[in-house]
């Protein structure tokens, strides 16, 4: 008679992704869910297929092969088995349907699945292509570009299903563990779409600078960019600041390390999370698998701060952005211009405000492209010190641009140019002059560097 104790439900997180199968068998037969006759009666109907497979795969000339060949055609053939028997509600339906259809037909069903998985991986793959970030990482550009258009020139599901036979050299923030073949490179895929999509809220230039100022020759290094961003984009929300410029200053970074290395693991977490969903709400992140993934890297972040703050090395962590590479030219995208009627009641709306703050927030929502802003500045008859507040709202890549496009001309001076243009001249030169010197240079230089598209 059975002990009562063996049997029991099948726990999905007790099987494994990679040989789902097999670790499905081994647990259904110690639970007395599966019976040893009805194990032996699948293990004949594998042998079976893994035959008829083997003179496929010598185009029916020969129904022996290597033994590593063979050992590699069963994996398959139990990884596209696994692939159909993932669907089913619980681990324990699967065993049912192990019992009660053939090992042919749940095979088929199976390779079925993995086409339809591949053709999804290859829309996601475009959608990656799509948003692939503007960026000279290496290691990034060759996975993205190269190495996962490799995977579908030599997948073979029909003998390697399991296999992938590219390196994924590119790091992903949260870990893929555990999965193989098209399920690893879907997920991989998918998850690099996310963090483009996430980094694409921030100009490739900011992104840049920050990476260059975590190591100024970072395009060889192997390191996963978005990881890096969201942590700085976290670390500008802790300490009360727009996060779009993915600049934290010397002095706002010991801030930081001050501040966190007297909490506990738990305050930090809260602290992180409070950051997280105050960042989410600025992009406009409010939904969808985006947000997942932001939540789901949130444990790796928190982490990464709690041992950086212990071994007094939160620099690696919240970056101070470095502007200077006179190898990089960065690319400058000038925003997207309001319509003229729009933009004609926002100038009206903001000469109507009696306080600057109130005129600060108009131009903060309705204002978007730097032309735009430039026209403002101009046309709203703001005074120096408005000029000033609105200066402040900007990045040192946007302070860079406008230096570029108002430098100053000696030839213009002589012919005359508006008066509004010449009081946002000197509010440039005041701004500039209020810098440190280390910044000044760095805005300096960028404007030299800058390119319009």
């Amino acid at each position: 008679m059975r002990s009562i104790e063996k049997f029991g439900e099948i726990y999905r997180f007790n099987l494994s992704e990679e040989f789902y199968v097999q670790s499905l068998l081994e647990i259904a037969v110690q639970k007395n869910i599966l019976t040893l006759e009805e194990l032996e009666i699948i293990q004949v109907q594998c042998i079976q297929l893994l035959n008829s497979q083997i003179e496929k795969y010598n185009n029916g000339q020969s129904s022996s092969v290597r033994i590593e060949v063979a050992e590699g055609i069963m994996k398959s053939i139990l990884y596209t088995i696994g692939i159909q028997l993932k669907t089913f509600p619980t681990p324990k339906d699967a065993v049912n349907m192990l019992k009660t259809t053939t090992i042919e037909k749940l095979y088929q069903l199976g390779r079925k699945r993995i086409d339809q998985k591949l053709k999804a991986t290859k829309v996601l793959t475009n959608l990656m292509l799509e948003n692939k970030l503007d960026t000279p990482q290496e290691i990034y550009n060759a996975t993205v570009t190269e190495g996962v258009k490799g995977f579908f020139k030599i997948y073979n599901p029909n003998f390697e299903a399991h296999e992938i036979h590219i390196t994924a050299d590119y790091p992903v923030c949260v870990p893929i563990n555990g999965f193989v073949g098209i399920e690893f490179m879907q997920k991989y895929v998918e998850t690099i779409n996310y963090e483009n999509i996430f980094c694409r809220y921030f100009s490739s230039e900011a992104i840049h600078c920050l990476l260059s100022g975590y190591q100024e020759e970072y395009q060889y290094l192997v390191m996963n960019i978005y990881e890096k961003v969201l942590t700085t984009a976290i670390g500008c929300k802790i300490i009360g600041k727009d996060s779009r410029d993915l600049t934290i200053s010397k002095i706002q970074k010991n801030y930081l390390l001050n501040f966190l290395s007297t909490q506990s693991v738990e305050q930090l977490k809260e602290i992180v999370l409070k950051a997280a969903k105050l960042l989410k709400y600025e992009l406009g992140i409010n939904a969808g698998s985006l947000e997942k993934y932001i939540d789901k890297s949130l444990s790796i972040i928190v982490a990464n701060i709690a041992t950086a703050v212990k071994s007094n090395a939160l620099d690696q962590q919240f970056i101070t952005a470095k502007y200077i590479d006179k190898n990089y030219k960065i690319k400058f995208s000038d925003g997207s211009k309001i319509d003229d009627e729009l933009y004609r009641n926002v100038i009206k709306e903001i000469k109507e405000c009696r306080y600057t703050s109130d005129k600060l927030a108009i131009i903060k929502s309705e204002i978007h492209s730097m032309s735009d802003l430039e026209d403002v500045i101009r046309d709203a008859t703001l005074s120096k010190s408005e000029i000033m507040e609105v200066l402040t709202l900007l990045n040192p890549i946007e302070i860079a641009a406008l230096l570029k496009r108002h430098s100053y001309d000696l030839e213009l001076e002589f012919n005359g140019v508006r008066e509004e243009e010449m009081r946002f001249r000197e509010c440039l030169d005041i701004y500039l002059s209020l810098q440190s010197n280390d910044l000044r240079g760095q805005i300096l230089k960028a404007s030299h560097q800058i390119e319009e598209k």
